[in-house]
């Protein structure tokens, strides 16, 4: 019985800290999001005269991206726990970090909202709430699409449209 109640006790104290977890990261994705609406902040990579739309992505550039970066990009929906769970295991094995479970979605997140400060817990909780809103309003076309523009490639390139230019001189 002793057992059984310190397990509930530990259970009620984990779910109160992942809680209180949560609602930080909350507030933080509402301040962002007030201060910068998330169709505002993607716009920027959807409408610049180097953004490509999907339809002018290499498929084979598609392919290798999610490849590497999330492979169950287009067939998830929201938060991906199989990578997550993932990344933390190899994490513990290797008591340092390793492996990131970051989304393309999270990514962009991150790369719209918190590319220039640190951040804690509360900040990747509320990439969390962000990926959820790019979600809901874009397709996953047009999210590979935003984080194709955004990403830096070296010598200087960002977006893929300069990155083709700058090394294969082609559009």
């Amino acid at each position: 019985r002793l057992i059984i109640k310190l397990f509930l006790l530990a259970v009620l104290v984990i779910a109160g800290i992942a809680g209180y977890a949560g609602y930080r990261g909350w507030q933080t994705y509402r301040k962002a999001v007030e201060d910068v609406p998330v169709e505002t902040a993607a716009e920027a990579y959807q409408t610049c005269a180097d953004c490509l739309a999907f339809s002018d992505i290499d498929e084979d550039f598609v392919n290798a991206v999610v490849s590497i970066e999330d492979k169950r990009y287009f067939v998830r929906e929201g938060f991906d726990w199989v990578a997550f769970i993932r990344a933390v295991i190899a994490n513990l094995r290797a008591k340092q970090a390793v492996e990131g479970g970051s989304t393309i979605s999270q990514q962009i997140a991150k790369n719209l909202y918190y590319q220039s400060v640190s951040r804690g817990i509360d900040e990747k909780i509320a990439e969390v709430f962000i990926m959820s809103r790019l979600e809901d309003i874009y397709s996953k076309e047009d999210l590979f699409a935003i984080y194709a523009n955004m990403n830096y490639y070296g010598d200087g390139l960002s977006g893929l449209q300069q990155a083709s230019r700058g090394y294969y001189q082609t559009d």
